[in-house]
């Protein structure tokens, strides 16, 4: 998707949200009530012509599997396949791949679990190189895993707060005070077993 279509889809996305929301506060329960089920049926409607869309595709060949793969990665599409439980690659395979595309210089992440929508993950090897900037690394990791599969809940890292222990032994958060303040980063305050 390039800018312009992504910025068009954006505000699309901005005014179904405002609509849901002046629905939502509209006196008359009888009109929520259809309201509701008019964003139901709809949604029915085109998950329903969705599902048939790639049905019909998967019995046509090959080549249309590399079109249905594709759509997956196209971020508006898969967008919609999510929301309509039609996605062809299932939660742990995409979050594989989106640690795969994640390059770390001495630290590795192990995927420990995805169940009920939470992923846990476990941090391994070496992290000096990480270790002023976990809460970066925290991140980037959430936002590489959101990214590849919005319909993640939780995420849990092992080892992300004995990596700020480990870095900063006896480190005590003081105020910064001055031009540097401007530049202060907070330090999450964490224990020794966590």
């Amino acid at each position: 998707m390039n800018g312009a279509d992504e910025n068009a889809f954006r505000q699309r996305l901005g005014q179904v949200e405002s609509l849901i929301q002046r629905l939502e506060q509209c006196a008359d329960a009888q009109v929520r009530a259809d309201a509701k089920e008019l964003v139901r049926t709809l949604l029915d409607l085109h998950g329903a012509g969705l599902s048939k869309m790639l049905a019909l595709l998967a019995e046509t060949g090959e080549t249309d599997r590399v079109l249905l793969r594709a759509f997956a990665d196209d971020e508006l599409v898969g967008s919609l396949l999510l929301l309509h439980g039609l996605h062809p690659v299932d939660m742990e395979t995409r979050v594989r791949q989106a640690l795969a595309k994640m390059r770390f210089h001495g630290g590795e992440v192990e995927l420990l679990a995805v169940a009920g929508g939470t992923v846990r993950l476990r941090l391994r090897g070496n992290w000096e190189s990480y270790s002023s900037s976990a809460e970066v690394l925290r991140a980037a990791l959430e936002e590489a895993i959101w990214t590849a599969a919005p319909d993640v809940t939780a995420i849990e890292i092992d080892g992300l707060s004995a990596l700020l222990v480990e870095s900063r032994p006896g480190l005590v958060s003081l105020p910064l005070v001055g031009p540097a303040a401007s530049h202060k980063r907070d330090i999450p305050q964490t224990s020794p077993t966590a």
